[in-house]
């Protein structure tokens, strides 16, 4: 199973959850459910997840090729943070420079912030949001914050700051696409047990029970209306 080799890798090398976490730019806790396999390392997290247990993604996925990997050319664990400061999150205060997205190529993010890092070339946004490497902003419609807040904002255009890989926890603000349309929707998600709902501040709507309809995209850090 991959949960059990990422923990026995890691072990073996003598990493902490901490440091894994800082090196690839996510919490601690994301670490810790893909060693018990509440979930798994996707996309770019993944092949970081690879670099610092130095392995190869197959035998992280399949569990062969095992001799892609020497121990005795494994740095320690002190070596490595310092050498990749540049991707650990910042504190704080520090400005972020993340991609710009527009609302309605959100569910198509990944090609956006791909191209952002490999040549900058997608519009910046910066935010002071303590966010991870795969954070990205964008330009949320009317009715989105609408559907949110129960008011329609007299200022004008609200932009969203997003981190896909922060913790869903109870009442935190999400943006979820409605698979079936590729619509979005910006609401609260509520955590009842294993049930995931989705709640708008608004009591006019109504709550919607995630099922296999809905995936969340990410967690809303920061609001920032530009008046």
């Amino acid at each position: 199973m991959m949960n059990q080799r990422i923990r026995e890798r890691r072990s073996e090398l003598g990493l902490t959850q901490t440091i894994i976490a800082k090196f690839i730019g996510v919490s601690k806790a994301s670490v810790s459910n893909w060693e018990i396999g509440d979930s798994k390392p996707k996309g770019e997290n993944f092949y970081k997840l690879c670099e610092i247990l130095k392995c190869s993604p197959e035998w992280m996925l399949r569990g062969k090729s095992v001799d892609n990997y020497r121990k005795d050319i494994v740095p320690k664990h002190k070596d490595i943070v310092p050498k990749h400061k540049d991707i650990v999150p910042k504190p704080n205060g520090f400005v972020h420079k993340i991609p710009l997205i527009p609302w309605l190529q959100v569910v198509n993010r990944d090609l956006f912030s791909a191209e952002f890092r490999r040549n900058g070339s997608s519009q910046c946004y910066k935010t002071t949001a303590n966010v991870g490497q795969n954070a990205f902003a964008t330009r949320a419609e009317d009715h989105a914050i609408q559907n949110l807040a129960g008011f329609q904002c007299p200022f004008g255009s609200t932009t969203v700051v997003v981190d896909p890989d922060a913790n869903l926890t109870n009442n935190v603000v999400v943006i979820a696409v409605f698979k079936h349309s590729s619509d979005l929707t910006l609401k609260r998600l509520v955590l009842d047990g294993p049930n995931q709902y989705l709640k708008s501040l608004n009591t006019e709507y109504k709550i919607i029970h995630i099922k296999n309809d809905y995936d969340i995209i990410g967690v809303v850090k920061k609001m920032e209306i530009e008046i």
